[in-house]
């Protein structure tokens, strides 16, 4: 029982809920489960070895970037070709800038325009006498 009163109390701390005001909540694709599973989906049985594979997969993809598949490969003694090698590289080049562009400041400004106008549209429809979402036999 006390563990469940720290996670609790954890959660509920001032800190963790401001973070989500104003629609500010945790991305689902941004947690280490989802990411996790991602690599290994959960709709197909694995052994524990394949699983704990997948998840150092995962930790050593996240602290040193893709390129960590080249150091294994090189472990196993089996030497990549050019391509493998220019891919990854691409491909790490690729998520930085994403992850850049998605924290630059008129990125996120147009993600919170983007929701408001959403929201605004969703209360004009749901206000809307001659729209109704649900009624009797409507479907």
């Amino acid at each position: 029982m006390h563990c469940i009163k720290k996670v609790f109390r954890d959660l509920s701390s001032p800190e963790l809920l401001s973070r989500c005001l104003h629609g500010k909540t945790q991305h689902c694709k941004e947690s280490l489960n989802c990411v996790i599973w991602s690599i290994i989906p959960k709709t197909v049985f694995v052994q524990l070895g394949t699983l704990k594979t997948g998840v150092y997969e995962f930790i050593s993809i996240y602290n040193q970037d893709l390129i960590t598949k080249l150091k294994v490969l090189d472990l196993l003694n089996i030497q990549p070709g050019f391509y493998t090698c220019r891919a990854l590289q691409e491909a790490d080049h690729a998520r930085i800038r994403k992850a850049e562009k998605a924290i630059s400041r008129r990125t996120k400004e147009a993600r919170i325009k983007n929701r408001q106008l959403k929201c605004r549209q969703e209360d004009h429809l749901a206000d809307d006498p001659s729209n109704p979402s649900y009624g009797s036999g409507m479907y």
